[in-house]
């Protein structure tokens, strides 16, 4: 990959590691594999994370790497129950998960919480709505980040973020949108959306009239639009 512009393109160790319960494993792993790389690519700036696919817990947790062209990544889908309500790859009990609520409530999920069997599904939401989602905790939550960078002079990248289009509220969605974008900027944070395609983000298709995507959700991350 060394033949292609430095300026253009930029070199990730793996995509989202796991390494669950042998965190330690990674953070050792990870300098000598970036060590390999540079051999290779010695101009080139390489993207590096923690484990639990690549999630804040353990980037602050990480020693800095001593490459300085390094960009440390982390990828943000909390609350997790709200943005993969719908989806059938995760917790058991996501794919029944229809019409739950951003910001999030005690009084606001306690309804939703009574129409479910599933006693794991039903604890989920009770602590969903306990933990009371909303701009401000996303941001603090973010707040870690941008703190660990800042101590350690460390420039991140949030490298995904998104919502599950297809099943999610459409006003709630937005909101949720909205508030990551809020707090990446308010910290300084730069991002990616997940996805492109993919319908956790733009939603782009293909139909016989021509490309569509969900311009509400580019209107929010771009801030030229209002939700209520």
């Amino acid at each position: 990959m060394r033949k292609f512009d430095p300026d253009r393109l930029v070199l990730e160790t793996i995509n989202e590691p796991v390494f669950k319960g042998h965190e330690r494993d990674w953070h050792e792993f990870q300098p000598s594999l970036i060590a390999s790389m540079r051999d290779g690519a010695p101009e080139h700036t390489i993207i590096a994370s923690g484990t639990d696919w690549s999630n804040i817990g353990d980037l602050v947790k990480m020693e800095p790497l001593k490459d300085e062209n390094i960009i440390y990544t982390f990828h943000w889908y909390d609350p997790h129950i709200f943005t993969h309500q719908g989806a059938t790859w995760s917790e058991p009990y996501y794919p029944v998960l229809r019409g739950l609520p951003y910001p999030s409530s005690p009084g606001k999920i306690q309804p939703l919480a009574d129409e479910q069997e599933s006693p794991q599904a039903k604890e989920a939401l009770l602590q969903y709505g306990a933990e009371r989602w909303d701009g401000r905790k996303l941001s603090d939550q973010l707040q870690r980040a941008a703190f660990w960078s800042s101590q350690n002079r460390a420039p991140i990248y949030c490298g995904e973020f998104g919502c599950y289009t297809l099943v999610t509220p459409a006003e709630d969605r937005l909101r949720w949108f909205k508030d990551i974008t809020s707090g990446l900027r308010e910290h300084g944070i730069g991002w990616a959306v997940w996805g492109y395609d993919e319908v956790f983000g733009l939603n782009r298709r293909k139909g016989p009239s021509g490309v569509s995507y969900d311009e509400a959700v580019t209107n929010v991350l771009f801030g030229t639009e209002t939700i209520l």
